[in-house]
Protein backbone atom coordinates (compact mmCIF):
# COMPACT_ATOMS: atom_id res chain seq x y z
CA UNK A 1 0.00 0.00 0.00
CA UNK A 2 1.58 3.52 -1.29
CA UNK A 3 0.04 6.37 0.32
CA UNK A 4 0.31 9.96 -0.66
CA UNK A 5 -0.73 13.43 0.74
CA UNK A 6 -0.81 16.72 0.01
CA UNK A 7 0.28 18.50 3.36
CA UNK A 8 -1.29 21.70 4.33
CA UNK A 9 1.09 24.38 4.25
CA UNK A 10 1.74 25.49 7.57
CA UNK A 11 2.26 22.03 8.63
CA UNK A 12 5.52 21.28 9.66
CA UNK A 13 5.88 17.66 8.72
CA UNK A 14 2.99 15.00 7.74
CA UNK A 15 2.97 11.95 10.03
CA UNK A 16 0.89 9.09 9.45
CA UNK A 17 -0.85 7.28 12.34
CA UNK A 18 -2.58 3.80 11.07
CA UNK A 19 -4.38 1.05 12.84
CA UNK A 20 -7.05 -1.73 11.92
CA UNK A 21 -4.91 -3.10 9.02
CA UNK A 22 -5.65 -6.07 6.76
CA UNK A 23 -3.77 -8.08 7.09
CA UNK A 24 -2.98 -7.26 11.10
CA UNK A 25 -0.14 -5.19 11.58
CA UNK A 26 0.76 -3.35 14.99
CA UNK A 27 -0.11 0.22 15.04
CA UNK A 28 2.82 2.34 15.69
CA UNK A 29 3.13 5.16 18.65
CA UNK A 30 1.51 8.00 18.19
CA UNK A 31 1.88 10.51 16.02
CA UNK A 32 2.56 7.55 13.54
CA UNK A 33 5.45 7.60 11.07
CA UNK A 34 7.37 10.49 9.54
CA UNK A 35 6.34 10.31 5.76
CA UNK A 36 8.82 11.30 3.36
CA UNK A 37 8.99 14.59 1.11
CA UNK A 38 7.87 13.77 -2.58
CA UNK A 39 7.83 17.51 -4.57
CA UNK A 40 6.23 20.24 -2.98
CA UNK A 41 3.54 19.93 -0.19
CA UNK A 42 3.20 15.87 -1.55
CA UNK A 43 4.48 13.66 0.94
CA UNK A 44 4.53 9.88 0.86
CA UNK A 45 4.83 6.43 2.81
CA UNK A 46 4.67 2.96 1.78
CA UNK A 47 2.66 0.09 4.11
CA UNK A 48 3.92 -3.43 2.84
CA UNK A 49 1.88 -6.04 2.47
CA UNK A 50 -1.46 -4.11 3.88
CA UNK A 51 -4.75 -4.52 1.59
CA UNK A 52 -7.04 -2.11 4.10
CA UNK A 53 -5.88 0.23 7.02
CA UNK A 54 -7.36 3.27 8.98
CA UNK A 55 -5.57 6.42 8.95
CA UNK A 56 -5.22 9.76 9.91
CA UNK A 57 -2.38 12.21 9.13
CA UNK A 58 -1.55 14.83 11.23
CA UNK A 59 1.86 17.17 11.46
CA UNK A 60 2.84 15.96 15.35
CA UNK A 61 2.19 19.25 16.89
CA UNK A 62 -1.89 18.53 17.66
CA UNK A 63 -3.74 19.64 13.71
CA UNK A 64 -4.92 15.77 12.32
CA UNK A 65 -7.02 15.35 9.67
CA UNK A 66 -10.39 12.65 10.13
CA UNK A 67 -10.02 9.80 10.12
CA UNK A 68 -10.05 7.47 7.25
CA UNK A 69 -10.79 4.04 5.45
CA UNK A 70 -7.71 3.25 2.87
CA UNK A 71 -8.52 0.48 0.59
CA UNK A 72 -6.07 1.22 -2.21
CA UNK A 73 -2.70 -0.26 -3.34
CA UNK A 74 -1.78 3.31 -4.26
CA UNK A 75 -3.47 6.47 -3.81
CA UNK A 76 -3.60 10.43 -3.02
CA UNK A 77 -5.47 12.16 -0.30
CA UNK A 78 -5.66 15.78 -0.31
CA UNK A 79 -8.35 18.20 1.57
CA UNK A 80 -9.68 14.86 3.02
CA UNK A 81 -10.95 13.27 -0.10
CA UNK A 82 -8.99 9.69 -1.51
CA UNK A 83 -8.13 9.69 -5.46
CA UNK A 84 -7.29 6.32 -7.21
CA UNK A 85 -5.07 8.95 -9.45
CA UNK A 86 -3.02 11.66 -8.67
CA UNK A 87 -5.44 14.65 -8.46
CA UNK A 88 -2.51 17.12 -9.61
CA UNK A 89 -3.15 15.66 -13.19
CA UNK A 90 -6.91 17.18 -13.28
CA UNK A 91 -4.99 20.39 -14.53
CA UNK A 92 -4.86 18.28 -18.18
CA UNK A 93 -8.55 17.77 -18.04
CA UNK A 94 -11.89 19.81 -19.00
CA UNK A 95 -15.22 18.71 -18.95
CA UNK A 96 -17.07 17.88 -22.11
CA UNK A 97 -16.94 20.60 -24.18
CA UNK A 98 -14.24 21.69 -23.17
CA UNK A 99 -15.70 23.44 -20.41
CA UNK A 100 -13.96 23.89 -16.54
CA UNK A 101 -17.41 24.31 -14.75
CA UNK A 102 -20.41 22.51 -13.91
CA UNK A 103 -22.93 22.15 -12.23
CA UNK A 104 -24.84 19.23 -10.57
CA UNK A 105 -28.46 20.15 -8.70
CA UNK A 106 -29.08 16.84 -6.25
CA UNK A 107 -32.33 17.35 -4.69
CA UNK A 108 -34.05 14.45 -2.04
CA UNK A 109 -37.47 12.88 -0.79
CA UNK A 110 -39.65 12.86 -4.56
CA UNK A 111 -41.59 15.50 -3.29
CA UNK A 112 -44.68 17.40 -4.71
CA UNK A 113 -43.13 20.01 -5.02
CA UNK A 114 -40.64 18.93 -6.91
CA UNK A 115 -43.04 19.94 -9.78
CA UNK A 116 -42.48 23.15 -9.59
CA UNK A 117 -38.48 23.23 -8.86
CA UNK A 118 -38.54 21.48 -11.97
CA UNK A 119 -40.53 23.98 -14.09
CA UNK A 120 -38.18 26.86 -12.69
CA UNK A 121 -35.21 24.25 -13.86
CA UNK A 122 -36.74 23.95 -17.34
CA UNK A 123 -36.76 27.33 -17.62
CA UNK A 124 -33.47 28.48 -16.84
CA UNK A 125 -31.68 25.31 -19.19
CA UNK A 126 -30.84 23.61 -15.74
CA UNK A 127 -30.80 20.13 -14.98
CA UNK A 128 -31.62 18.57 -11.47
CA UNK A 129 -30.62 15.06 -9.93
CA UNK A 130 -33.63 14.07 -7.77
CA UNK A 131 -33.52 10.62 -5.44
CA UNK A 132 -35.97 9.35 -4.60
CA UNK A 133 -38.03 6.52 -1.86
CA UNK A 134 -39.51 4.12 -4.29
CA UNK A 135 -41.35 2.43 -0.74
CA UNK A 136 -42.90 5.93 -0.20
CA UNK A 137 -44.22 7.55 -3.44
CA UNK A 138 -48.02 6.89 -2.57
CA UNK A 139 -47.73 8.97 0.45
CA UNK A 140 -49.29 12.09 1.03
CA UNK A 141 -46.99 15.21 -0.35
CA UNK A 142 -45.00 12.91 -2.37
CA UNK A 143 -45.17 12.21 -6.17
CA UNK A 144 -46.96 9.55 -6.79
CA UNK A 145 -45.24 6.51 -8.88
CA UNK A 146 -47.09 6.45 -12.15
CA UNK A 147 -46.37 9.91 -12.60
CA UNK A 148 -42.53 9.47 -12.09
CA UNK A 149 -41.53 9.15 -15.79
CA UNK A 150 -43.21 11.97 -16.74
CA UNK A 151 -42.80 14.77 -13.73
CA UNK A 152 -38.78 14.00 -14.09
CA UNK A 153 -38.49 13.49 -17.94
CA UNK A 154 -35.06 15.57 -18.74
CA UNK A 155 -34.14 15.46 -15.22
CA UNK A 156 -32.11 12.29 -13.66
CA UNK A 157 -33.82 9.95 -11.37
CA UNK A 158 -31.44 8.30 -8.47
CA UNK A 159 -31.97 6.26 -5.55
CA UNK A 160 -32.69 7.26 -1.81
CA UNK A 161 -33.07 4.12 -0.38
CA UNK A 162 -36.71 1.81 -0.01
CA UNK A 163 -38.09 3.69 3.00
CA UNK A 164 -35.81 6.02 4.06
CA UNK A 165 -34.06 4.69 7.27
CA UNK A 166 -30.40 5.72 8.80
CA UNK A 167 -28.64 3.30 7.28
CA UNK A 168 -25.55 2.89 9.92
CA UNK A 169 -28.34 1.45 12.32
CA UNK A 170 -29.27 -1.78 9.70
CA UNK A 171 -27.30 -4.79 9.68
CA UNK A 172 -25.77 -5.80 6.25
CA UNK A 173 -28.46 -7.78 5.54
CA UNK A 174 -31.06 -4.97 5.21
CA UNK A 175 -29.08 -3.02 2.62
CA UNK A 176 -29.64 -4.91 -0.13
CA UNK A 177 -33.72 -4.68 0.02
CA UNK A 178 -32.86 -0.69 1.20
CA UNK A 179 -30.66 0.17 -1.87
CA UNK A 180 -31.37 -2.48 -4.55
CA UNK A 181 -34.42 -2.58 -4.06
CA UNK A 182 -35.06 0.92 -4.29
CA UNK A 183 -32.69 0.84 -7.52
CA UNK A 184 -34.46 -1.28 -9.48
CA UNK A 185 -37.92 -0.03 -8.42
CA UNK A 186 -37.24 3.12 -9.94
CA UNK A 187 -35.80 1.57 -13.12
CA UNK A 188 -38.60 -0.41 -13.39
CA UNK A 189 -40.43 2.84 -13.67
CA UNK A 190 -38.31 5.53 -15.50
CA UNK A 191 -37.24 2.40 -18.15
CA UNK A 192 -32.89 3.50 -17.72
CA UNK A 193 -30.17 2.21 -15.49
CA UNK A 194 -29.98 4.44 -12.00
CA UNK A 195 -26.65 4.66 -11.42
CA UNK A 196 -26.19 6.04 -7.69
CA UNK A 197 -28.25 7.23 -4.43
CA UNK A 198 -28.51 10.17 -2.05
CA UNK A 199 -27.87 8.64 1.50
CA UNK A 200 -30.63 9.32 3.72
CA UNK A 201 -30.27 11.74 6.49
CA UNK A 202 -26.88 11.73 4.86
CA UNK A 203 -25.56 8.92 6.65
CA UNK A 204 -24.19 5.98 4.62
CA UNK A 205 -23.22 2.77 6.05
CA UNK A 206 -19.38 0.86 6.14
CA UNK A 207 -19.89 -2.17 3.92
CA UNK A 208 -21.75 0.05 1.16
CA UNK A 209 -18.21 1.30 -0.07
CA UNK A 210 -18.03 -2.12 -1.00
CA UNK A 211 -21.69 -3.31 -2.05
CA UNK A 212 -22.18 0.04 -4.39
CA UNK A 213 -19.46 -1.09 -7.06
CA UNK A 214 -20.84 -4.74 -6.79
CA UNK A 215 -24.56 -3.71 -7.52
CA UNK A 216 -23.41 -1.34 -10.44
CA UNK A 217 -23.57 1.84 -8.56
CA UNK A 218 -21.02 4.33 -8.86
CA UNK A 219 -22.05 7.64 -7.06
CA UNK A 220 -23.41 7.76 -2.98
CA UNK A 221 -24.09 11.59 -2.07
CA UNK A 222 -23.93 12.50 1.30
CA UNK A 223 -24.52 15.97 3.20
CA UNK A 224 -21.23 17.66 5.25
CA UNK A 225 -20.83 20.36 3.06
CA UNK A 226 -17.20 21.69 1.64
CA UNK A 227 -18.23 25.13 0.69
CA UNK A 228 -15.75 24.87 -2.10
CA UNK A 229 -16.09 23.16 -5.75
CA UNK A 230 -13.85 20.52 -5.37
CA UNK A 231 -14.39 16.97 -7.13
CA UNK A 232 -15.04 14.15 -4.79
CA UNK A 233 -11.85 12.21 -4.37
CA UNK A 234 -13.97 9.36 -4.13
CA UNK A 235 -17.93 9.64 -6.05
CA UNK A 236 -18.86 6.82 -3.62
CA UNK A 237 -18.19 9.18 -0.27
CA UNK A 238 -19.71 12.37 -2.81
CA UNK A 239 -19.69 15.42 -0.27
CA UNK A 240 -21.45 18.40 -2.14
CA UNK A 241 -20.30 22.17 -2.52
CA UNK A 242 -23.38 23.21 -0.25
CA UNK A 243 -27.17 23.51 0.92
CA UNK A 244 -29.97 25.13 -1.48
CA UNK A 245 -29.74 27.96 1.75
CA UNK A 246 -26.53 28.67 0.50
CA UNK A 247 -26.96 28.19 -3.38
CA UNK A 248 -26.54 31.91 -4.28
CA UNK A 249 -23.31 33.26 -2.54
CA UNK A 250 -21.76 29.95 -3.94
CA UNK A 251 -23.29 30.90 -7.78
CA UNK A 252 -21.53 34.06 -7.45
CA UNK A 253 -18.20 33.04 -5.69
CA UNK A 254 -18.54 29.73 -8.99
CA UNK A 255 -19.19 32.17 -11.60
CA UNK A 256 -16.15 35.00 -10.47
CA UNK A 257 -13.94 31.80 -10.36
CA UNK A 258 -11.15 31.06 -13.23
CA UNK A 259 -10.23 27.70 -12.60
CA UNK A 260 -7.32 25.80 -14.05
CA UNK A 261 -8.61 22.72 -13.60
CA UNK A 262 -12.41 21.44 -13.70
CA UNK A 263 -14.09 22.98 -10.81
CA UNK A 264 -17.65 21.24 -9.84
CA UNK A 265 -20.77 23.12 -7.67
CA UNK A 266 -23.01 20.74 -6.61
CA UNK A 267 -25.61 22.20 -4.45
CA UNK A 268 -28.46 19.85 -2.69
CA UNK A 269 -31.10 20.12 -0.68
CA UNK A 270 -35.14 19.53 -0.57
CA UNK A 271 -37.77 21.01 -2.53
CA UNK A 272 -40.30 20.67 0.09
CA UNK A 273 -38.29 23.24 1.76
CA UNK A 274 -38.97 25.81 -0.04
CA UNK A 275 -42.48 26.19 1.35
CA UNK A 276 -40.58 27.60 4.43
CA UNK A 277 -40.37 31.24 2.95
CA UNK A 278 -37.28 31.58 4.99
CA UNK A 279 -34.48 33.63 4.06
CA UNK A 280 -32.44 31.87 1.42
CA UNK A 281 -35.08 29.18 1.40
CA UNK A 282 -38.05 30.24 -0.22
CA UNK A 283 -39.08 30.34 -4.50
CA UNK A 284 -37.90 33.99 -4.78
CA UNK A 285 -34.53 32.92 -3.66
CA UNK A 286 -34.74 29.62 -6.28
CA UNK A 287 -35.84 31.96 -8.82
CA UNK A 288 -33.12 34.19 -8.51
CA UNK A 289 -30.39 31.04 -8.16
CA UNK A 290 -31.64 29.40 -11.26
CA UNK A 291 -31.87 33.27 -13.31
CA UNK A 292 -27.83 33.72 -12.21
CA UNK A 293 -26.72 30.04 -13.18
CA UNK A 294 -28.95 29.24 -15.90
CA UNK A 295 -28.37 29.40 -19.98
CA UNK A 296 -24.39 29.57 -19.40
CA UNK A 297 -22.33 28.55 -22.49
CA UNK A 298 -19.25 28.18 -20.02
CA UNK A 299 -20.97 25.73 -17.32
CA UNK A 300 -21.55 22.04 -18.06
CA UNK A 301 -25.03 20.87 -16.49
CA UNK A 302 -25.04 17.51 -15.51
CA UNK A 303 -26.51 14.82 -13.60
CA UNK A 304 -25.17 13.29 -10.82
CA UNK A 305 -24.78 10.10 -12.77
CA UNK A 306 -23.59 11.75 -15.51
CA UNK A 307 -20.97 13.57 -13.47
CA UNK A 308 -19.60 10.14 -11.90
CA UNK A 309 -19.39 8.28 -15.09
CA UNK A 310 -17.30 11.46 -16.75
CA UNK A 311 -15.14 11.28 -13.60
CA UNK A 312 -14.85 7.77 -13.79
CA UNK A 313 -13.27 7.64 -17.50
CA UNK A 314 -11.35 11.11 -16.05
CA UNK A 315 -9.65 9.01 -13.71
CA UNK A 316 -9.22 5.75 -15.61
CA UNK A 317 -6.92 7.78 -18.53
CA UNK A 318 -3.41 6.31 -18.19
CA UNK A 319 -0.18 8.72 -18.42
CA UNK A 320 2.98 7.59 -19.85
CA UNK A 321 6.12 7.58 -16.95
CA UNK A 322 7.20 10.78 -18.08
CA UNK A 323 3.66 12.32 -17.98
CA UNK A 324 3.61 13.51 -21.39
CA UNK A 325 1.19 10.34 -23.34
CA UNK A 326 -2.28 9.48 -22.14
CA UNK A 327 -4.19 6.53 -23.24
CA UNK A 328 -7.98 6.34 -22.64
CA UNK A 329 -9.33 2.69 -21.73
CA UNK A 330 -13.06 4.10 -20.98
CA UNK A 331 -15.63 3.70 -22.90
CA UNK A 332 -16.54 7.64 -23.18
CA UNK A 333 -14.40 10.67 -24.50
CA UNK A 334 -12.23 12.23 -22.17
CA UNK A 335 -11.57 16.26 -23.10
CA UNK A 336 -7.62 17.31 -22.63
CA UNK A 337 -6.53 20.73 -22.22
CA UNK A 338 -3.83 21.16 -24.39
CA UNK A 339 -1.79 24.42 -25.84
CA UNK A 340 -4.80 26.42 -24.96
CA UNK A 341 -7.11 24.60 -27.20
CA UNK A 342 -8.95 21.53 -26.39
CA UNK A 343 -8.58 17.94 -27.43
CA UNK A 344 -11.35 15.31 -27.70
CA UNK A 345 -9.70 11.99 -26.63
CA UNK A 346 -11.65 9.07 -27.69
CA UNK A 347 -12.36 6.02 -26.67
CA UNK A 348 -9.82 3.34 -26.69
CA UNK A 349 -6.47 6.73 -28.16
CA UNK A 350 -3.89 8.16 -27.07
CA UNK A 351 -2.56 11.45 -27.13
CA UNK A 352 0.82 13.08 -27.00
CA UNK A 353 0.39 16.05 -24.44
CA UNK A 354 3.25 18.81 -25.24
CA UNK A 355 6.18 18.33 -22.83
Amino acid sequence: MIIHFKKPRHWPDAYLYHWNTMPWAESPAWPGAKMDPEHGDWYRLELPGQETADLVFNDGAGSQTVDLRWRLAEGWCVAGELWETDPDRLRHFAFPGGKLKALVLSFDDGSEQDRRLIERLDAHGLKGTFHINSGLTEGPGKVHAADIATVYAGHEVSGHSTTHPFLDSLAEERLESEILGDIRALERLVGYPVRGLAYPFGVSHPALERLLPEWGLIYGRLVGDTHDFRLPGNPLLWRPSGHQTQALELSRRFLALAPEEPSLLCVWGHSWEINDHQPGNNWGYIEEFCAVMGHRTDIWYAGAGEMAEYLGAMRAVRFSADGHRVYNPSALPVFLRQGGGIVELAPGKTFDLAP
